[in-house]
């Protein structure tokens, strides 16, 4: 019987000194990734 492997997921954390300013697990749509990268950076969160 073969070993099956399961698929690998990335886990992406935006934190802002000790304030999680969002999480994701999977995600791997750039313009989702881009957007909240963006809205952190511009609210100076990161």
């Amino acid at each position: 019987m073969p070993i099956r492997q399961t698929p690998r997921q990335s886990t992406l954390l935006l934190y802002s000194g000790e304030e999680q300013l969002w999480f994701s697990v999977g995600e791997t749509r750039y313009d989702v990734i881009a957007d909240e990268l963006d809205k952190a950076l511009n609210t100076g969160g990161i």
